[in-house]
């Protein structure tokens, strides 16, 4: 059975599951200099991989992009 956890320092953004999958969590974020406000759906994320070869996956919270490197 999957069981999913929140991802440390991303807990209102993204899960993880004990199968690896990652999902963006569902929630309203707020537009950039704007007064309103976007619904944003669950979905699975699909990691890609970089030209070392390893997976990874780019969290964005409030318009920032970090990087992440998922070990799989």
């Amino acid at each position: 059975m999957e069981e999913w956890k929140d991802v440390r320092g991303f807990e209102e953004y993204y899960k993880i599951s004990n199968t690896g999958k990652i999902i963006r969590k569902e929630r309203y974020a707020k537009w950039k200099n704007k007064n309103s406000y976007t619904y944003i759906k669950e979905k699975e994320l699909i990691p890609t991989y970089d030209k070392d070869g390893y997976l990874k996956i780019a969290f964005r919270v409030d318009g920032k992009g970090i990087i992440k490197e998922c070990m799989y």
